[in-house]
């Protein structure tokens, strides 16, 4: 399951391929699955003997020289000929057009492609691996005894079965990886290993320009593990929704540099970093399940940086050989140049950790604290310098000063976003605005569930903290609105928005009165929002199904049901949630309604009239559950919600509704209680339509059967029966 990430920045890198037309070192090996013969030479990429490419990366690798390139052609590259290659000589495995052209699915049996015992450089660029499986040290892959760089790839699904990790760098090896994405992996151990046993024969990790999102280990380092004599430099990385089991959410690292990276939303029974001994500047941590960091016996330092909004303390020491300065940390942090106030990030909640105009962090940090440009960002050849670039690629120094955090600069402050993509069938996602851990009494979240959708759907939720149609009739809004879009089909998913409110939104309103409502494009007002679903509710006739109040400080009481709806109210704390079971996307909001008896189909349009009696009728001794027309939230649908209904009948604070909603005016229509000449509706002659006319209707209700022979009194279309239809020509008929 992937999460929404910041895209990393792209690096520029120079190409050179010479195509000759027959093999020689230093070549170019052409592989083309689509038209390619692995008899071929692979001198060619035109798809003509005996020149022509070869049909298999591995066999194109076997046939490789030191020096030569294999260039891969587009394509979706399956089977035990093109996954699991281990290379051994110094070459480039390449791409002809990037990661989204060039798939290697391992279909769950395969790993990527490792090195072992490679005399020179290994290089694989530009290819997608994805679904990949193995047991044991390295089963996504492994670097034995040589040098490997992985650029521009990505890692998509991988599951390790008794695997301690996923990728293993052994003694007197090194990986450098760049500008990589690492997805979904999960495994016994790690996501990402750095081992070597071996401390006169150390082994080397660097990270440039990587995303590291939703890996899961039961072991220690969700997302990398680099402690046992592994020199680590991890540079403009992101770890987002990363998990372990007792520490290192995101990374357990020991004689480490981390530089221009950030660190949300990852979890673990402890830290999301945690570390033996490490230097860390211009790191940007927030919104982590535990705390930020925790310390071991080893020296670390950190500087520049920004601690904040995480569950728990943000530093979680067990020694105190541990040096903050000029960073921001929630709660405070002795040392020279830290301050503790909101960082003001871009959009609260989300996974953008940039500042926010006006935010502390702006000109706060030390340009002396600077560290080396170890894995020279802005590629100039000069390792010795100080830092030039931020994680976006800008200059590291603007303005008055250098700023805590990755990155440098003030941005236009956003709303609140959260999103999830890559949900397949049957995954369940939790989408939490505001960034901190979820509780719909503190704040609106939705809880996802694909159900039937295709996979790979993104869903997207924005919090607005205003009404974006405030001229809307139909329910009043408060609290937060949500907007919510995806690419799942209206149908296939439940969508459950719980949607915070306190005393203080109410302004005098029953909380038990609240409910979900959604904004309704074809009636240009707020409506129900569970009306608007594209499925019917189980067991109802129509998308509305049960309502559900909850009223203490008790457990909350909801469903799983699409169209069911409710509200939690906890009268002590003077907070609630109202939530609501959808399947379609749009924009949703708590409030209470501002027409009472307005409950028909598509109830929340500003007219009390002839569809909100007949819905009262449909549903008339409806028990056991609350539905859209029992009013008084009694439990049943009765007599004392037709009595709400006709008494409000008419339009309802018309003021209040843009004026495409505005309904006709009275003189249009026969309103219950007015004088007429009009005997359409004046079942008993006194010239008015009243209750007593309604009696007469009701007194002889057939419902939909067959009609009789003569006219009965009620029937007031002359159809032989008497139904909705008559109480709609008594309710709504217009004046000739």
């Amino acid at each position: 399951m992937k999460s929404r990430l910041l895209q990393p920045r792209v690096l520029a890198l120079a190409v050179s391929l010479v195509l000759v037309a027959t093999h020689a070192s230093g070549g170019t090996i052409h592989v083309n699955g689509a038209c390619g013969n692995d008899a071929w030479t692979g001198a060619s990429d035109l798809c003509v003997a005996p020149n022509g490419p070869k049909q298999h990366i591995k066999t194109a690798i076997a046939a490789a020289a030191s020096g030569d390139v294999v260039l891969i052609a587009d394509g979706v590259y399956t089977g035990i000929d093109n996954r699991s290659a281990i290379i051994s000589k110094a070459i480039t495995v390449r791409s002809a057009n990037g990661p989204d052209a060039c798939i290697v699915d391992c279909e769950e049996i395969g790993r990527a492609y490792g090195a072992n015992n490679a005399p020179g450089l290994v290089t694989v660029e530009g290819i997608t691996f994805r679904n990949t499986a193995g047991t044991g040290n390295g089963s996504l892959f492994r670097v034995d005894h040589s040098t490997m760089a992985y650029i521009n790839c990505t890692f998509d699904t991988h599951f390790g079965s008794n695997a301690p990790s996923a990728i293993s760098v052994f003694a007197g090896s090194t990986l450098h990886m760049t500008d990589c994405r690492v997805f979904d992996m999960t495994t016994f151990g790690t996501g990402l290993f750095g081992h070597s046993t071996n401390a006169n024969n150390p082994a080397a990790l660097t990270l440039r320009d990587c995303v590291f999102a939703g890996n899961l280990t039961g072991g220690i380092g969700g997302a990398v593990l680099a402690v046992t004599n592994v020199a680590t430099a991890i540079v403009n990385c992101q770890f987002i929704d990363n998990d372990a089991g007792p520490t290192g959410g995101a990374v357990v690292v020991g004689n480490a540099s981390l530089a221009n990276s950030t660190f949300s939303r990852n979890g673990s029974q402890a830290g999301a970093l945690t570390l033996y001994s490490a230097t860390i500047h211009h790191c940007t941590f927030s919104a982590q399940r535990t705390s930020d960091i925790e310390q071991y016996d080893a020296p670390v330092s950190i500087s520049n940086s920004i601690l904040w909004n995480s569950a728990a303390d943000p530093i979680d020491t067990h020694y105190e050989n541990l040096t903050i300065t000029f960073s921001d940390v929630q709660g405070g942090w002795p040392g020279s140049g830290n301050i503790d106030a909101d960082p003001l990030f871009v959009q609260p909640g989300s996974d953008d950790v940039r500042l926010g105009i006006g935010s502390p962090c702006v000109d706060a940090g030390n340009v002396a604290l600077l560290p080396a440009d170890v894995l020279d960002l802005d590629d100039d050849g000069d390792t010795t310098e100080a830092l030039p670039l931020d994680a976006d690629g800008e200059p590291r120094v603007q303005g008055a000063g250098v700023d805590m955090g990755a990155y440098e600069g003030e941005g236009a402050v956003q709303v609140p976003q959260a999103s999830e993509e890559d949900i397949d069938m049957g995954e369940t996602v939790v989408l939490v605005p505001e960034g901190v851990p979820f509780n719909p009494l503190v704040a609106p979240a939705v809880i996802l569930t694909n159900t039937s959708g295709p996979d790979d759907g993104t869903y997207l939720v924005t919090q607005l903290p205003w009404n974006p149609h405030p001229l809307g009739g139909g329910y009043t809004e408060f609290a937060a609105v949500l907007a919510m879009s995806t690419t799942m089909p209206d149908g296939t998913y439940l969508s459950r928005p719980m949607i915070t409110f306190t005393a203080a939104d109410l302004l005098g309103a029953d909380p038990t009165a609240v409910v979900v409502s959604g904004w309704s494009e074809s009636l240009d007002t707020w409506a129900l929002g569970v009306s608007l679903n594209a499925q019917d509710s189980p067991g109802h006739d129509g998308p509305v199904g049960d309502r559900i109040v909850s009223v203490g400080p008790g457990p909350w009481n909801l469903s799983n049901d699409i169209g069911d709806h409710g509200v939690y109210w906890d009268p002590e704390a003077g907070q609630g949630f109202a939530w609501a079971n959808i399947d379609v996307p749009g924009e949703y909001a708590a409030g209470v309604p501002t027409c009472l008896g307005d409950c028909g189909p598509g109830g929340g349009n500003g007219l009390v009239d002839a569809d909100d009696v007949s819905s009262i009728l449909s549903h008339w001794g409806d028990a056991g559950g609350f539905t859209v027309c029992d009013l008084d939230l009694d439990g049943t649908v009765d007599a004392a919600d037709l009595a709400m209904v006709l008494a409000n009948f008419g339009p309802c604070t018309p003021t209040s509704l843009p004026s495409s909603a505005v309904p006709p005016s009275r003189l249009e229509y026969v309103r219950w209680g007015v004088v007429t000449d009009d005997l359409g509706g004046d079942v008993d002659g006194d010239g008015r339509i009243d209750a007593t006319d309604l009696a007469h209707v009701l007194a002889s209700w057939t419902g939909d059967g067959a009609g009789s022979r003569g006219r009965m009194r009620g029937d007031l279309t002359g159809d032989g029966r008497v139904d909705a239809a008559d109480v709609n020509r008594l309710l709504g008929r217009r004046r000739r």
